[in-house]
């Protein structure tokens, strides 16, 4: 399948769970979804980043754009990603459990990113909600590769 019909078989399919898909399916669909997340995060934490820098006019009220703007971003992200997961998982004989750790630990890292900023801003030096922050980052990267590995096996569409 290519790239474009997967895009478009998956963006149809947003609010179908069931089923199952096959890799061909789901990575061609996958990658653009996260390199498009992954923009889109680093545009939000971009005034705050400015205000760290002393280049911003509002360096004490960015943090509150880019809590909204992470968040918005995180969820927009599991929105296109979800069912697709899903459906791959069941593929694979795996449990949606799988996917449920990085998914809230990502919502967190989320929340958290803009208030960690904001207390550097303020004190000019890392802070204890810094390092948590860092913390859960380190934690949802852990929590990925189980996920990334099951997300990746042979499952019974892909048998011959």
């Amino acid at each position: 399948m290519t790239v474009f019909r997967s895009i478009q078989y998956n963006l149809q399919n947003l609010r179908r769970f069931d089923g199952q898909d096959g890799k061909a399916v789901f990575l061609p669909y996958l990658m653009p979804v996260i390199y498009l997340v992954s923009i889109g995060f680093m545009l939000s934490i971009v005034p705050v980043a400015l205000g760290v820098l002393g280049n911003s006019d509002n360096p004490g009220g960015s943090w509150i754009w880019s809590s909204l703007s992470c968040s918005l971003v995180v969820l927009v992200g599991i929105g296109l990603l979800a069912a697709a997961i899903t459906r791959r998982l069941r593929d694979t004989g795996r449990s949606i459990i799988w996917a449920i750790p990085p998914f809230v630990l990502l919502l967190i890292a989320a929340g958290l990113m803009s208030y960690a900023l904001a207390g550097m801003l303020s004190a000019g030096a890392p802070t204890d909600l810094f390092y948590a922050m860092f913390t859960v980052n380190l934690v949802y990267l852990v929590s990925l590769a189980p996920l990334a590995f099951h997300l990746n096996r042979d499952g019974s569409s892909e048998a011959g």
